[in-house]
């Protein structure tokens, strides 16, 4: 079976804004609500990233941790601690509910009341779900510690700019701080539900169109979910089965396609990936729920090509694309996957040379520096390694195996290299070579290949 892991990710996600929608009937409508520091009419978050997720500091009743900003999330949730001495929550209710997955059901806390801080971005009357059973562990996955997502009502406050190749969230309270940009931007209309941002776009596949509801989500790392489309609408495209991801009660299955158009915000995005959960696993409880029926999301794969500004006190969605739009979309090509493993000690070292200078790993072009001494930096880097190699693939026609630790890809060696920089070049630019050095056992072992669309 295939895996591709920009996607691992999604079903977890999903699996709790169902549980905010089930949980409905039992929260209060009380406010919930951000406000600026006084004086501040402007601020900048940095976030980290991968697979297209927006992952930003969060202080959650002074507690600092890292959690996925999603506007498919109806309620902010936290779901791991790993790392953390303790979290106090105020006072609230167990609730047990249904997951996406093969299983049973689960418990998660709801407390109301809570301050959520996002560098000075306050939200003191903010309810939150914890998962009460179960953690979920992303660190291998993306390479770094996420706690939790936080939800849509981080946008009801302040006009949102997301500035994916800066890495920056940017806040603006006024709108008169946005028109100098938005001069260049298009709008796109947009409606909510659950306080969930949609819009309106558009299929083509073959000969067939299709008008779309697509939910704006920017908890998925996907191109575009499928879920409410006609049964022979995908029928003849080239396809594979899959492990699209898990929920809190196991794994979640479907198919993996490509279809001709998306239009969106009236621009043209061609032969996008998709995922379509399998019958049963996922529109039989979009059936159920309290919103709307849609046709599916478009999620950061697509979102990433753009600059992005969502006003939702004017209903309004802002583009622009930036300069990843030019790339095409594609599975992984390479056919591994990698995981973080533990994290080891990297030291690098300059002086006032303009010369190489070796550090514990690599060797490095250094900067001039006023100092007449060596100076020392230190990082500590996660090791990365191989964790599935798809039969067949370019990887493993090279020789690649299953726990491989990458120790160098494309000339940058392992102390320049994360998850992200490492796996998002298995994505782009079809047919390139990918040199690789890894190290298995005691040997270090050297593979060239190309990389081969799965579908093209």
């Amino acid at each position: 079976m295939l895996k591709q892991e920009s996607v691992y990710l999604d079903y977890m996600y999903r699996v709790y804004s169902l549980l905010i929608i089930i949980c409905l009937g039992f929260i209060s409508k009380a406010q919930d609500s951000y406000k600026f520091p006084p004086g501040t009419d402007q601020i900048e978050i940095p976030f980290q990233s991968a697979y297209n997720l927006i992952v930003l500091p969060v202080k959650v009743n002074g507690v600092e941790l890292n959690m996925i900003l999603d506007t498919g999330a109806s309620k902010s949730i936290i779901f791991n601690l790993s790392g953390i001495d303790s979290l106090q929550v105020n006072k609230g209710n167990l609730l047990v509910v249904e997951g996406y997955g093969k299983g049973k059901t689960f418990s998660a806390y709801y407390s109301e009341g809570n301050t959520l801080d996002v560098n000075g971005y306050e939200n003191k009357s903010a309810n939150i779900f914890v998962a009460a059973e179960r953690e979920i562990d992303l660190l291998p996955t993306l390479g770094f510690e996420v706690h939790g997502l936080l939800s849509t009502q981080f946008f009801q406050d302040a006009l949102v700019e997301v500035d994916y190749l800066s890495r920056e969230v940017i806040l603006y309270k006024n709108p008169e701080a946005i028109k100098y940009k938005t001069r260049s931007m298009r709008k796109v209309p947009i409606t909510f539900v659950n306080g969930k941002p949609y819009t309106k776009g558009f299929f083509r596949n073959g000969s067939q169109e299709l008008p779309a509801d697509l939910l704006i989500d920017l908890g998925s790392g996907d191109a575009l979910w499928l879920l409410d489309i006609p049964e022979n609408f995908m029928k003849n495209n080239e396809s594979f089965e899959d492990y699209l991801g898990f929920g809190m009660n196991g794994e979640v299955s479907g198919t993996r396609s490509k279809m001709d158009q998306l239009i969106f915000g009236n621009y043209q995005l061609n032969r996008l990936t998709t995922s379509q959960p399998g019958e049963g696993q996922f529109v039989e409880i979009i059936a159920s729920e309290v919103e709307k029926s849609y046709t599916g999301s478009v999620g950061g794969e697509v979102l990433s090509r753009f600059d992005v500004i969502f006003d939702y006190a004017r209903s309004i969605l802002y583009l622009r694309p930036n300069d990843e739009f030019k790339y095409g979309f594609f599975y992984n090509m390479a056919g591994i996957n990698i995981v973080a493993g533990e994290k080891e000690l990297f030291t690098t070292v300059t002086d006032d040379r303009n010369r190489k200078v070796r550090g514990v790993y690599r060797t490095l072009e250094n900067e001039k520096t006023i100092s007449t001494s060596k100076q020392y930096s230190y990082s500590m880097v996660p090791r990365l390694f191989v964790n599935y190699v798809r039969p067949e693939s370019p990887a493993d026609l090279a020789g690649v195996q299953e726990g491989d630790e990458i120790l160098k890809l494309n000339g940058v060696s392992k102390g320049n290299l994360t998850l992200d920089n490492t796996s998002s070049k298995f994505f782009k630019n079809p047919y390139s070579k990918i040199k690789l050095k890894v190290k298995r056992g005691e040997k270090e072992l050297k593979f060239n290949f190309r990389l081969i669309p799965v579908i093209k």
